[in-house]
């Protein structure tokens, strides 16, 4: 009896799984992002798609503008997010990797790459 109950555990988990999976699939399609939003976006519930953060966005724009300067390193550029609220949880400074990942993502020109799609 045991044996048969976890035999529908699984299958109900697997078919959740891939419930879950098509759900992702098919918001790609549609070109909504899928997963939390990146820094300079708020995720809207209402709409279930992601929004500018007016202030928020400002800061990331000049840090970009910074970054093409080509004056500032990316500890200053990290700084200069964390002045103007762009922080980890825990409001805590953004490391290096965390500031070169912002500086080089995609989304911020329109294009976004989600496993392989």
């Amino acid at each position: 009896m045991l044996s048969i109950a976890f035999g529908l555990s699984k299958y109900y988990i697997d078919n959740l799984s891939e419930n879950v999976k098509r759900g992702i699939r098919e918001k790609l399609r549609r070109g909504i992002w899928p997963k939390q939003a990146p820094y300079g976006y708020i995720n809207n519930p209402k709409t279930k798609t992601i929004d500018f953060d007016s202030e928020k966005s400002k800061v990331i724009k000049a840090a970009f503008e910074l970054f093409a300067e080509g004056k500032k390193s990316f500890t200053q550029i990290c700084e200069f997010l964390y002045a103007g609220g762009i922080t980890k949880k825990g409001d805590r400074l953004l490391r290096v990797n965390q500031t070169r990942s912002i500086l080089t993502n995609p989304f911020y020109v329109g294009k976004f790459k989600y496993n392989g799609e």
